[in-house]
């Protein structure tokens, strides 16, 4: 009985460690958005507790967080409230992964490292020290602050090379190494000092009608509870395995107790329960809130129209979105917008993602920040720039000497008669000649072009 409760639980880790390694490798090779994979942002309950604020006060979503971040949150505060941490113990792919290193260390060196009661006691305060920075900057700056820093989606990355890995998610891929590594020595250190959400549930835990406790009469002392235990917990001198929500409900101490009276007992709402029937009942309720939830329409891990995510706002620009969408999605002339950022159709395609223009232009020799593209649309749908799409350009600083004769009447609003008249063009000139090369055959600078455009444009 006892090894099915293992081999179940480690069947449900490694199920879901797989699923979320899949939907890491395929988000990367597909993309996201309405037709693409989800992110992993969009499967951890953490996004919606960073997104609440914003979603009280302003009725929206920070970026990267959708209603499945909600479902997931409510999910697993109900299955903390009624099982405990399953949650931690269960489920989380980030706990599977230390899991998997601890098996490691315990073959190579035949024992698990411990950090004394004291210190132990006092590290764990870190993590809700932890929660409150990110929660409070997050709501502070309606951004992600820990996106780059979250080993989590630095996993989800991995797929995507270690370029892309170290250039954007550093940090995150550092505290992976440092979180996996550690675990080879000691159990679940992330778990107990670090983690957000295992903070957050650490609270909930407190609440839970989930209990292990303790047969003092039964008990034998071989402390093979508390050796067994990853949270660190001293259980063989307590009635109760946890007081204050630092159970992972994994439910390793039941089955390590070697008595035949079983001196120690799960429980529900103080009905007696076996470790396996707990630990399926959560992870099947968990299930349940996800599958009712789709079923009713509830459940989304993606935007379902542009219009809806872009909502007007540059800063909603996503990666997975097309030159074209973003165009389209803005109502900015295709053309202008590619002139505004410096290159043509020819090098990028206007079906290139936002997160991988700055690939294919580097391919071409090119380099190129793909935020350019959500300040260039910032600035084309200013109400100084409305004002140029209506007619007339006020200001020519943003005239480049590359651009043609017909680029500058697209993007002015005058004729090419116009132009020529302005720019007191003597000979003969055609709409691909070149400012430049307008420029050099009168023996004047680029500026000088642009001056009297600003001074002809004045008068118009």
């Amino acid at each position: 009985m006892l090894a099915k409760t293992r081999n179940i639980r480690w069947a449900v880790q490694m199920g879901v460690l797989l699923f979320v390694t899949v939907i890491g490798i395929l988000h990367q090779r597909i993309g996201g958005g309405i037709d693409g994979v989800a992110s992993v942002h969009a499967l951890c309950p953490f996004g919606a507790l960073e997104s609440f604020y914003s979603l009280v006060t302003k009725g929206e979503f920070i970026k990267k967080v959708f209603y499945s971040n909600i479902v997931f949150a409510v999910g697993s505060t109900v299955l903390t409230l009624i099982f405990g941490r399953i949650f931690c113990g269960w489920i989380c792919a980030l706990g599977t992964l230390q899991d998997l290193f601890g098996r490691l260390g315990m073959k190579i060196f035949k024992r698990r490292y411990t950090i004394s009661r004291e210190w132990d006691g006092s590290l764990r305060y870190m993590k809700y020290v932890v929660l409150l920075g990110i929660i409070y900057f997050t709501w502070r700056t309606g951004q992600l602050v820990i996106n780059s820093m979250d080993p989590f989606v630095a996993y989800s990355h991995i797929a995507a090379g270690m370029e892309e890995l170290l250039k954007e998610y550093a940090v995150g891929f550092g505290i992976l190494v440092a979180m996996l590594l550690s675990s080879v020595f000691y159990e679940r250190l992330f778990c107990r000092y670090l983690c957000p959400l295992g903070a957050y549930y650490s609270i909930v835990g407190r609440f839970s009608f989930f209990k292990i406790k303790r047969k003092k009469s039964s008990c034998v002392d071989c402390k093979m509870c508390d050796r067994s235990c990853p949270a660190a917990l001293d259980i063989s001198s307590s009635e109760r395995a946890d007081t204050k929500g630092e159970c992972l409900s994994c439910m390793k101490c039941v089955e390590a107790c070697p008595t035949v009276q079983n001196s120690l007992e799960a429980s529900v709402a103080g009905k007696g329960m076996s470790g396996r029937r707990a630990g399926v009942a959560g992870v099947g309720l968990f299930l349940g809130i996800i599958l009712v939830t789709k079923i009713t329409g509830i459940y989304q891990s993606g935007p379902n129209t542009l219009e809806g995510v872009l909502r007007g706002n540059p800063d909603n620009i996503r990666g997975w979105m097309s030159i074209e969408e973003v165009a389209e999605g803005f109502d900015v002339p295709l053309e202008r917008l590619y002139l505004e950022l410096g290159t043509t159709m020819e090098k990028l395609p206007p079906e290139t993602t936002i997160k991988n223009s700055e690939k294919v232009l580097e391919a071409a020799g090119i380099e190129f920040d793909h935020d350019q593209i959500g300040e260039v649309v910032a600035a084309l749908t200013s109400k100084e720039v409305e004002k140029v799409v209506e007619g007339r350009l006020k200001e020519s600083a943003t005239l480049r000497g590359r651009m043609t004769l017909a680029e500058v009447s697209d993007y002015t609003g005058l004729s090419f008669q116009e132009i020529v008249e302005i720019l007191e063009i003597p000979g003969e000139v055609y709409p691909e000649d070149t400012l430049k090369e307008v420029a050099g055959e009168q023996g004047v600078e680029v500026s000088e072009m642009r001056e009297r455009l600003n001074r002809g444009m004045s008068f118009k």
